[in-house]
């Protein structure tokens, strides 16, 4: 029985100017694995709590180590902003990392 949730790594978080957009985006890297399993899936919360499927830089989350890369439209509402990454593995334990744009 897997009891042992994933493990997030260098999650970071930069702000970054939209080509041809007046607003920002926010470029998003972390690293996650799992000894016990495959992941499964992986989520993004935005700062106002919408939950987006993350996927990773391969385009399936099905292995035990995965890059996620990927660049995020935002630039609502006054900084901070707190960005949240979720990975579950296949046994549905779950990891969770926060980060900040300020």
């Amino acid at each position: 029985m897997d009891n042992t949730p994933p493990v997030l790594e260098n999650l970071t978080l930069k702000s970054l100017p939209l080509k041809n957009q007046s607003r920002e985006g926010v470029r998003l890297r972390c690293q996650a694995r799992d000894t016990g399993g495959a992941l499964a899936e992986a989520w993004l919360v935005l700062p106002d709590g919408a939950r987006h499927p993350l996927l990773p830089a391969d385009g399936i989350c099905d292995s035990r180590q995965e890059s996620f890369d990927t660049l995020v439209p935002w630039g609502e509402g006054p900084r901070p902003w707190v960005f949240q990454v979720e990975v579950w593995d296949l046994a549905g334990n779950m990891a969770r990392a926060e980060g900040v744009v300020r």
